[in-house]
């Protein structure tokens, strides 16, 4: 969790006392002769002198790693952050402070690509990277104001009946040079920017657009997933937006899905479950995007008004392989049975995963075995025979 985000939610207060928690965390951690600095945000510098052995710095990194690992008390709150670090040595990157500190935060960025919660070392194919990242950066903002992007649509099938029941939106950006530009590429910069706001909005809209028009053209009516990122959920006028969209394309709100991720319910459980209530009672759909692999706990399934749990990609990859994975698919079918959830599986890549799911009854499938993503003409043209290809 980022300063941003606790002081939009918490206020300054709890964002200022937490940078000063986690100040004094990270000096528990480093010997007295080095020295802790704050950079300016949420961001520290460590000066680590005299160094011996680079199996030393290992340690140290690994130590401040840890302080992730457990929740840090904050007023009345129970706060988890995630920490990225990057390091620079003297002299191999650098033989001055500026460069020194320039390097460093290049490889803090790189760990924060990685994951969070990791380290990285500075090496010299960073510079390649951060030049990279600062062009496709600026470039953002004239996408945004030139409706560069353009959605994709992967189909969702119903597991029993075979049948087509709704799709997912996935946004591709066409660059007027460099062609398609992978939303794993941007869509990290535009996070941690804030231009994802301005770009998920764009989503929305158009998504529900081409739903209404697509089921009012072939007479269904197929549900279409959107991805929601934790900033946007943020904001404060989401359920608002979300309500005029509805309202302006005329789109019955249950043919609307709401991904969120399991990150979100960390950051405040009440404020998280007023937020879902308000999107409840538009009539939209919400679902659990990767459940599994984010801050699982089973309290917020009971308390959180939610439709359905989306099966994390890395479970299915390994369906065929390892049993515990098809232990761990299992037990969340039968759980979100038990809760009267559904439950996709995502990244369904072959046959034989899709073999196990039917077994084990779960109720959707999405994945490259049944349908790849294609943007509005090809999937018109391809999945509106509500027929699964045959095996």
């Amino acid at each position: 969790m980022c300063s941003s985000t606790v002081n939009d939610y918490f206020g300054h207060s709890v964002g200022d006392q937490l940078i000063v928690e986690i100040g004094r965390l990270l000096k528990q951690k480093v010997r007295p002769t080095h020295v802790v600095a704050r950079q300016g945000g949420d961001e520290f510098t460590i000066i680590v002198t005299p160094v011996y052995h680079l199996h030393d710095v290992y340690q140290l990194v690994d130590d401040i790693v840890s302080i992730s690992k457990q929740p840090i008390a904050v007023q009345h709150l129970d706060m988890r952050v995630s920490l990225s670090v990057g390091v620079a040595m003297y002299p191999y990157d650098g033989e001055t402070s500026d460069t020194l500190m320039k390097h460093a935060d290049m490889a803090m960025y790189r760990a924060k690509e990685q994951g969070k919660n990791q380290y990285q070392f500075f090496n010299g194919e960073m510079d390649q990277t951060v030049l990279q990242k600062t062009m496709i950066e600026t470039d953002l903002y004239e996408a945004i104001e030139q409706k560069q992007f353009v959605l994709f649509y992967q189909p969702q099938f119903d597991v029993q009946t075979k049948k087509i029941i709704g799709m997912e939106a996935l946004i591709r950006w066409m660059h007027p040079k460099l062609g398609m530009i992978s939303p794993g590429v941007f869509i990290p910069i535009a996070e941690e920017t804030g231009q994802i706001i301005a770009i998920g909005e764009w989503v929305i809209e158009e998504a529900c657009r081409q739903i209404k028009r697509r089921n009012e053209q072939t007479g269904l009516s197929l549900r279409m997933s959107v991805n929601i990122s934790p900033k946007q959920f943020l904001k404060e006028n989401f359920v608002e937006h979300i309500d005029s969209v509805l309202r302006e394309t005329s789109l019955p709100a249950h043919q609307l899905d709401l991904e969120i991720t399991e990150g979100v319910a960390v950051f405040n459980e009440q404020y998280t479950i007023h937020k879902l209530q308000q999107l409840k009672r538009l009539g939209v759909c919400i679902s659990i995007d990767d459940f599994g692999t984010g801050y699982s706990s089973l309290s917020y399934l009971r308390k959180f008004p939610i439709d359905r749990l989306k099966i994390a990609k890395p479970f299915i990859d390994g369906m065929t392989e390892e049993k515990e994975d098809v232990a761990v698919v299992k037990a969340i079918i039968v759980l979100a049975q038990n809760l009267k959830l559904r439950v996709i599986a995502e990244g369904v890549e072959t046959l034989s995963q899709f073999h196990i799911l039917e077994t084990l009854q779960c109720d959707e499938i999405q994945g490259y075995v049944f349908g790849k993503p294609l943007d509005a003409d090809a999937f018109e043209n391809t999945y509106l025979q509500n027929q699964l290809p045959n095996e």
